[in-house]
């Protein structure tokens, strides 16, 4: 594999394959990945087979989701000592690696989450019964719903004296929880994950009172995004 566009496709599946916390569905991952051939265009699933199974020492799809073939894959490919292709593959960071899907799951689920989104004709339908319509509108954003926090969390993480971009009132996490964090929980309980869902609240608001420490008192205790946060914790509850 010569073509410059199609190592550097291969790389940057891998290095999502290699940070999410579980593996990703086809649908998931194409939200991810850059296409480096159409601007702005998200490969289809069939693209993303087509370069998976490039990387197929390493990847393999069962069942439309993608896994590393054995654990041994994996530690090859984040240890630099034995993967030559390491910096090319992380050329920053790993807490930037993070950030950017941190941003990415933003951006999926503003554009995905909506009121209702499985159009219930009764709005205290018991979980149990509700069945995702096919194909299921939130497919694309599952993982992000789940995990978005644990990526801005990991962002953060031996970096607590810079702090992370898209915290402070009127960045990212603010006009996210201002505008659809009540589709946010809507869709933790319809993806049953509602449990994860609190347990990511409570690293925001933990998360927030490490970035927002430089303000004086009053400043963090009238932001406006502590506040959104804070009403998803009790909602949640």
């Amino acid at each position: 594999m010569e073509d410059t566009d199609d190592v550097a496709l291969c790389l940057q599946i891998m290095c999502v394959a290699l940070m999410v916390y579980r593996p990703l569905a086809l649908e998931e991952l194409e939200s991810f990945i850059n296409n480096p051939f159409t601007e702005g265009e998200l490969l289809d699933n069939s693209s993303l087979e087509y370069y998976i199974g490039l990387c197929g020492s390493f990847l393999a799809i069962r069942d439309r989701t993608i896994y590393f073939i054995h654990q041994s894959a994996k530690d090859f490919f984040c240890n630099p000592s034995l993967n030559t292709d390491f910096r090319k593959a992380f050329p920053r960071a790993i807490g930037e690696f993070h950030h950017t899907l941190f941003s990415k799951s933003l951006q999926i689920l503003s554009r995905t989450l909506q009121r209702n989104i499985y159009n219930l004709s009764h709005p205290g339908t018991a979980i149990e019964d509700c069945t995702p319509p096919s194909p299921d509108p939130m497919g694309p954003a599952l993982y992000s719903c789940v995990y978005w926090v644990d990526h801005l969390v990991d962002a953060q993480a031996g970096n607590l004296r810079k702090g992370v971009d898209g915290v402070q009132d009127g960045e990212e996490v603010h006009a996210f929880l201002s505008e659809k964090y009540l589709n946010w929980l809507e869709a933790l309980s319809l993806a049953r994950a509602m449990p994860k869902g609190l347990h990511a609240v409570e690293k925001l608001n933990g998360l927030l009172q490490v970035c927002l420490w430089p303000s004086t008192p009053s400043t963090l205790q009238e932001s406006t995004l502590t506040k959104a946060s804070g009403s998803s914790r009790r909602i949640t509850a």
